[in-house]
């Protein structure tokens, strides 16, 4: 099956790391959507990958992903992590996948040579963002961080003033370590709740067993009782 492309997925025949301008805006086009990945050695025509596939070689694998690491560490505002280069095979010929991840600090701004714009990925393409643009996505980032504050403000508040809330530990010391996937603030956020019901066995910790249900923030495991500890994810 051939996947075309789209607003996380871009095929290029070859990566010029010479025109370090047009690189960047791929990636910040990128990390201003939804992530994604390039596949490098896959040529396309009309969004659809052309098979076979001619592939993509180089001399150092080690000495290649320095050299996009170092595009990245220079090129781009604010400074990005997460960026995997990793060589794979698409047809049965040699490739490299960049897997791109969705930026949590948007917007990310291109900066090179005197280049300064902001980009989006947008269907199979991108383009440069505008003024309202720009302005939205800051409000958006602003925004989805005080949720996340707001979220665990309101946790403490509901522990400090209803103790019972900690069952049999109400009466002890107790750390509380939130685990919230920030992917929960965005605005196109949709969790599907009997899907990780379905699949609770794939959340329990190393060390766990015992039984789990439901409780007002999503799945609840209780421990044994010889452990004398619960989870809540």
């Amino acid at each position: 099956m051939r996947l075309p492309e789209s607003k996380v997925l871009d095929y290029k025949l070859k990566l010029d790391l010479d025109n370090r301008k047009e690189f960047l805006k791929d990636l910040t086009s990128f990390l201003n959507a939804e992530g994604g990945q390039i596949l490098v050695g896959v040529a396309e025509s009309e969004g659809l990958p052309v098979l076979p596939a001619e592939g993509f070689s180089f001399e150092n694998l080690d000495k290649f992903k320095l050299q996009i690491e170092n595009i990245i560490r220079t090129g781009i505002t604010p400074r990005i992590h997460g960026v995997q280069i990793i060589q794979n095979s698409f047809g049965g010929k040699p490739i490299v996948e960049i897997r791109i991840p969705r930026g949590y600090d948007k917007p990310y701004q291109v900066s090179y040579s005197g280049h300064d714009k902001f980009y989006i990925r947008t269907g199979a393409g991108k383009h440069t963002m505008d003024r309202e643009e720009i302005k939205q996505m800051f409000l958006n980032t602003s925004l989805e961080l005080e949720k996340s504050k707001l979220f665990m403000e309101e946790r403490f508040q509901e522990l400090e003033t209803d103790r019972s809330l900690l069952g049999q530990f109400d009466e002890m010391a107790v750390t509380v370590l939130h685990l919230i996937p920030q992917g929960s603030f965005y605005s196109s956020s949709n969790i599907n709740l009997m899907q990780i019901s379905k699949e609770r066995n794939s959340l329990q910790l190393l060390d766990g067993f015992g039984y789990a249900h439901w409780n007002c923030n999503g799945p609840l495991e209780i421990k044994t009782e010889l452990q004398k500890k619960f989870c809540s994810y």
